[in-house]
């Protein structure tokens, strides 16, 4: 039985076809780090929606954000997944920091890098 979280849409592409770029955003007077996964093709364009793929507190992208990402570009979206300042790859002390404030700038700097990417749809994030 498939279930509607596992169907696979009728436009999705084969995983081997998804490529990843290595990202480095800044946020604040930190850097973020992680991958854009970008679909083959796209639009007449050659643009694609984007997605901006944040993981849960405390985590970082390749606990989770990593793993809905590829799955996200399989389906044709251009999607981010990045570690939050002070986890992971990306900068800030101390480390393993929470901070909602940083947490709510740091989407709000992916999301505008994500918009500003020219394989991402205008007004598509």
């Amino acid at each position: 039985m498939t279930t509607e979280m596992n169907a696979i849409p009728p436009h999705a592409v084969p995983a081997s076809e998804v490529s990843v770029v290595a990202v480095r955003i800044p946020s604040g007077d930190d850097t973020l780090v992680g991958e854009l996964h970008l679909p083959p093709g796209g639009g007449a364009n050659g643009r694609v929606p984007g997605i901006v793929v944040a993981g849960s507190w405390t985590t970082v992208r390749q606990q989770m954000a990593t793993v809905y990402a590829r799955r996200m570009a399989e389906a044709g979206f251009a999607a981010l997944a990045v570690d939050f300042r002070h986890y992971g790859d990306s900068g800030g002390t101390p480390r393993e920091f929470e901070s909602p404030e940083h947490k709510i700038a740091d989407v709000q700097a992916m999301a505008a890098w994500l918009a500003g990417h020219p394989r991402v749809s205008a007004g598509g994030v």
